[in-house]
């Protein structure tokens, strides 16, 4: 229910308009870079309260925005839910996402 681990990685720690208050930088530790970096570790920083997703709340949402774009039309369907969480894996590989984040969304 926490949806943990969520750790946000940055070179620079700013939210968007502003810098991170103390608080969330007294825990920071140094993340090896990713392939993407071009060699420089980035900031790991906790992302605690401050992210928390409703997907506990509202489940798997999916639609086909194609067809769908009110989204009024939940996808129920297995076989397409488990094409979707495979193309899911695919990508967040591709882009060399941390694999804590694969057990927080409860991928393998």
């Amino acid at each position: 229910m926490e949806n943990s681990p969520l750790f946000q990685y940055a070179l620079m720690p700013t939210h968007l308009p502003h810098t991170f208050a103390v608080r969330e930088l007294q825990d920071i530790q140094l993340q090896e870079p990713f392939s993407f970096a071009k060699g420089c570790r980035t900031m790991k920083i906790s992302s605690g309260a401050l992210h928390q997703s409703t997907q506990h709340e509202f489940g798997t949402l999916l639609f086909d925005l194609a067809v769908d774009y009110e989204q009024k039309a939940l996808i129920e369907n297995e076989e397409i839910h488990a094409s979707m969480m495979k193309r899911l894996v695919q990508e967040m590989e591709s882009a060399d996402a941390p694999s804590k984040q694969f057990q927080r969304l409860g991928l393998s």
